[in-house]
């Protein structure tokens, strides 16, 4: 089944990482790829020290996509790149497993991760595998193949009020 945690809201990464300590507390093997983060999250920190989850995110971050330079940009499409030809192994083969690829819809909207690779990917997840998307806005094509699909929608956020972001509750 493919799943969709997409929109503006909080919460999407924390959805995810919580449907991986889900399957991990049942033995099924969880990889959890992050894109355009650094890995430095407290809900990865966990998923690091959970047995049969795989956490991967890019070898370099450089932060906000904005403030990226043309290089740096490139840089992170190679990062990008790797990441999503390692998932599309992932998802072929046998036995329960779960794949959660989070932030690639964001990826993928910025012109990081291209959407014929991301469809790729989805095409060939095999029937055993629970392939997990989050992000911000989904094309309607990925979103039409979705079995499982929640919007997070923002109505008010610290951040608009000028409050940075909290350790142990926003990251």
């Amino acid at each position: 089944m493919i799943e969709i945690y997409y929109g503006d809201g909080k919460g999407k990464t924390t959805a995810a990482a919580g449907l991986a300590i889900r399957s991990a507390g049942h033995g099924i093997p969880v990889c959890f790829i992050q894109f355009l983060k650094d890995g430095s999250s407290g809900e990865v920190r966990v998923l690091k020290q959970l047995p049969g989850v795989t956490v991967r995110t890019g070898e370099h971050f450089y932060g906000f996509l904005s403030q990226m330079s043309p290089e740096q940009r490139q840089i992170c499409r190679q990062d990008a790149a790797r990441l999503l030809a390692g998932a599309g192994r992932y998802t072929q083969g046998k036995g329960r497993r779960v794949l959660i690829l989070d932030e690639v819809l964001t990826a993928q909207d910025r012109g990081i991760v291209e959407e014929r690779d991301l469809l790729n990917v989805l095409e060939r997840t095999g029937p055993d595998a629970e392939l997990v998307l989050t992000g911000c806005n989904p094309s309607k094509e990925i979103l039409d193949r979705a079995d499982y699909c929640t919007q997070m929608i923002k109505r008010a956020h610290p951040f608009d009020r000028g409050i940075r972001a909290r350790e142990g509750i926003e990251y």
